[in-house]
């Protein structure tokens, strides 16, 4: 059955006690995942052998600043991304002298990442590093428990039951990335909200998350995709008109994507003198966006090195293609789809099953496939939860895992 994205919609009730349900779930499913990373970290090596960027302060050399994250589990929990995240929020968007000991040999500069997730870190600032670190993986739990409120709402609009699709969300494998210093969290709770506000009609609202998930990540500029269709329908509707003044107020959320990036690339253009440096840039994550590169993934991704799951989640992605755009109104079937084409556009399957863990679409319709299978929903379930503390494991012994 095929839902149509509804225009205006009104908030539907969630059932007394789902909210608090839902948290519970999200806190149970976080400890569960610091335990897991707690108990790897008491047993794998240290990232002695690490040989990426790894952010010092000071006078601290490279291999002091490994002794003290092989001693520390709060320090562990900030891996790769992680430690430009921090190198951002201490010293800007720099670019790395090549003869730099604490850069990777291939590491031209730090400007690759958005600033919106170091500077929630920079407001931690306040703390010791290894606490800022736990702070902010506490208020990375709390932002996937707001947004495995905002699926669960937008599951109740869409006549999905909401506990399959918030169960997938939060046990798939790749969200272990959520309880490390990584943007995930953040930008998950930021494309929902999204997604909600085009739902419900809050222009303003939705802006606001526009810019901010565009502020956070690349792919924040696909939220434009949630206002697109509707904008395109209702201007086309011969028995509701839109008058250009409720035309131009549509147009706000659908340019706040394009504003957040703006601001980037400006803050790019003052700090290192480029403001498409986040774009170049990416050849040093093997990415260059080409027009063939797109099918030429898609053809080829058995010649992929990286990790595993990556080819498993791409396979997951585009299985799903069809049925987003069957049973999901059009807005997130776009959503959906771009959120596959824009990574696999970079030519590279790297981190694809990073990418998934937000593509919020997909877990909708995958629960709403397995929605009368609660035996299959078990077993996918199960499936994630084992590959779940596979890349824990990995993670916290600083393995490049996605």
């Amino acid at each position: 059955m095929r839902i149509h994205w509804p225009n205006p919609v009104a908030a539907p009730r969630l059932r007394r006690g789902a909210p608090l349900s839902i948290a519970l779930a999200v806190l149970a499913v976080e400890v569960y995942t610091v335990v897991v990373l707690a108990l790897f970290a008491a047993q794998v090596d240290p990232p002695t052998g690490y040989r990426a960027f790894v952010f010092v302060e000071g006078a601290e050399k490279r291999a002091q600043g490994l002794e003290r994250i092989a001693e520390s589990f709060a320090e562990r929990l900030a891996p790769f991304d992680g430690q430009y995240y921090l190198d951002i929020a201490a010293r800007g968007y720099r670019r790395i002298a090549a003869d730099d000991p604490n850069a990777r040999s291939a590491s031209a500069g730090n400007y690759a990442f958005f600033p919106l997730y170091p500077l929630c870190l920079r407001a931690l600032g306040f703390l010791e590093r290894g606490s800022r670190i736990l702070a902010m993986v506490v208020i990375q739990s709390l932002l996937v428990a707001a947004a495995a409120v905002g699926v669960s709402r937008l599951a109740r609009h869409l006549a999905v039951p909401p506990w399959p699709s918030v169960l997938l969300v939060l046990a798939f494998p790749t969200a272990t990335f959520q309880s490390v210093l990584y943007s995930e969290s953040l930008f998950l709770a930021l494309t929902v909200g999204a997604a909600l506000c085009a739902l419900e009609r809050r222009v303003a609202l939705g802006a606001a998350f526009g810019f901010l998930a565009a502020f956070c990540r690349p792919q924040g500029i696909l939220v434009a995709a949630l206002w697109l269709p509707s904008f395109v329908r209702r201007r086309s509707a011969a028995a509701a008109p839109l008058g250009a003044t409720r035309r131009a107020i549509l147009l706000v959320p659908m340019a706040a994507p394009l504003v957040g990036l703006a601001v980037f690339a400006a803050i790019l253009a003052l700090s290192i003198g480029e403001p498409l440096g986040f774009v170049a840039i990416q050849s040093q994550w093997s990415r260059e966006f080409s027009a063939g590169s797109l099918f030429a993934e898609l053809l080829s991704p058995f010649e992929y090195a990286g990790p595993p799951f990556d080819l498993v989640a791409l396979a997951l992605a585009v299985a799903l293609l069809p049925y987003l755009w069957r049973r999901l109104p059009a807005p997130l079937a776009l959503y959906g789809t771009l959120s596959v084409v824009l990574p696999l556009a970079t030519g590279t399957v790297l981190s694809f099953g990073r990418f998934l863990s937000v593509s919020f679409p997909h877990f909708l319709a995958l629960g709403a496939l397995v929605e009368r299978r609660p035996l299959l929903l078990a077993i996918v379930v199960g499936f994630f939860v084992v590959l779940r503390c596979a890349l824990a494991k990995g993670l916290v012994a600083w393995e490049f895992v996605g």
